[in-house]
């Protein structure tokens, strides 16, 4: 880095307050962020068609010429799935990688996303302005409950951290009793991790009192409002939430101090709302204008959101993004865990006497997400609940530790034979009635066309 950059770095990080920020970025024009966003594009797409040998493909196959793109219209119906990633991952890399994260997958069917050390620090810096806007310094201690794990967002989030100069505890994901005890003992005044982990470290708080904490920061998972309005209450803070995904090195938008949707790191990245219905919710789709080691063109996200084109309050001119714990897939998330129904196929199938019907339902109980799993059975025992239980968590270790964390429940529920189904051509695997917390709609169940993963 050179000695001006150097300047600026140190500048932001003991100088520059959070309305220093907003001032200076409320001036920016939209037309700007257009403009740049429309150049980086191009300048992306380029060097595709040169560098990586999977969109040269792409391109031909869909009789695109690169240097006619000026628009991400221009691309057609070019796509790039999950599966392309896993198939293909080689032919995505364009220049050599300094670090690699994976996808939360199923099945060892994760995708492995590789960057520079370059991009990773244009990630860390985002972070570090995103922490100044919401009044976050030098001067504070953090304590990080991020999983380390081959995961993207507690190391992006400790170098981002690092920027800023402030203090900064790697707790990884460990139980919320190790978290909590160690509040008081470290000074600890902001922390950043799960919603559903953190949750369950505001249920030590509001039993056993809750430290003074300046402002929590949530990434990972979405929080509903009422989550949210519990923890601020018990801890007297405000909470802040974010939207990242691994394949976009962690941050595609966060929250300013409205909380009031996502502003998007437009510069970084250029982001569309595919298929959108009337109320406006579609699948978001990913561009990465910035990145080179393993750019990605118009990835599927399998996510569903809305672009809010109006300007926020805050002043900022970026657009924003609200996002529904909906997919347009057949995975199932719930706490920090992502799973296939097929999990509890083979689980059921090793249990003799239960039958092969099964239906999932999601629900919240009080300030906790449930998974419960209907089954059914003439024989119903606590025997045999525990026998499944331990079924489940040897097909799925990961979602075995979410439990034991507490991140989330898992119930098993005994129906008589034949009920699930009843006179239904077709049983429903999964039932999501977490959005009947909001009033929303399931979107996955509805059925936005998937288009493959």
């Amino acid at each position: 880095m050179s000695s001006a950059g150097k300047a600026v770095r140190e500048y932001f990080k003991s100088r520059v307050r959070a309305g220093h920020i907003y001032s200076a970025m409320r001036f920016v024009p939209r037309g700007v962020v257009e403009r740049v966003q429309r150049r980086r594009l191009k300048e992306l797409v380029t060097y595709c068609a040169t560098e990586s040998k999977f969109y040269r493909d792409c391109f031909k196959r869909h009789g695109i010429t690169p240097e006619a793109v000026n628009s991400i219209e221009d691309l057609g119906d070019i796509f790039t799935l999950g599966l392309d990633l896993i198939e293909r991952r080689k032919d995505f890399i364009c220049r050599p990688d300094h670090i690699a994260f994976e996808t939360t997958g199923t099945q060892g069917r994760n995708k492995w996303l590789h960057f520079t050390w370059h991009e990773i620090n244009k990630m860390a810096n985002s972070c570090m302005v995103g922490l100044l806007m919401l009044d976050f310094y030098r001067t504070d201690r953090f304590l990080n409950c991020f999983n380390y794990s081959f995961w993207v967002p507690g190391f992006v989030f400790q170098r981002g951290v690092e920027r800023l100069g402030a203090y900064c505890l790697g707790a990884s994901k460990t139980s919320p009793e190790s978290i909590y005890e160690r509040l008081d003992n470290y000074k600890i005044n902001a922390l950043i991790g799960y919603p559903s982990l953190l949750m369950r470290v505001t249920d030590l708080a509001e039993k056993h009192g809750a430290p003074k904490i300046k402002g929590i920061m949530t990434a990972g998972e979405r929080i509903t409002p009422q989550v949210r309005s519990w923890m601020e209450r018990v801890w007297g803070c405000n909470v802040y939430a974010t939207y990242g995904l691994t394949e976009a090195c962690g941050g595609v938008g966060g929250e300013c101090i409205r909380k009031n949707g996502y502003h998007l790191e437009e510069l970084l990245n250029l982001v569309e709302i595919d298929n959108p219905a009337e109320d406006g919710y579609g699948e978001i789709v990913l561009t990465t204008l910035s990145r080179r080691c393993m750019p990605l063109i118009r990835y599927r996200t399998g996510d569903v959101g809305r672009i809010i084109n109006e300007k926020c309050g805050c002043g900022l001119p970026t657009r924003r993004l609200e996002s529904v714990p909906g997919r347009v897939d057949d995975k199932i998330k719930i706490g920090t865990a992502y799973f296939l129904p097929n999990v509890f196929d083979r689980a059921i199938h090793s249990v003799e006497a239960i039958g092969r019907d099964y239906q999932l339902v999601a629900y919240w109980e009080g300030n906790k997400e449930v998974l419960e799993l209907n089954l059914e059975t003439d024989t119903p025992s606590d025997k045999l609940s525990e026998e499944v239980m331990s079924a489940i968590f040897r097909e799925d270790k990961d979602m075995a530790n979410n439990v034991s964390y507490g991140m989330f429940n898992l119930k098993i529920k005994f129906n008589p034979t034949g009920s699930l189904r009843a006179d239904n051509i077709k049983l429903k695997r999964f039932v999501d009635k977490r959005l009947d917390h909001e009033g929303r709609r399931d979107y996955r169940i509805e059925g936005i066309k998937p288009e493959g993963r």
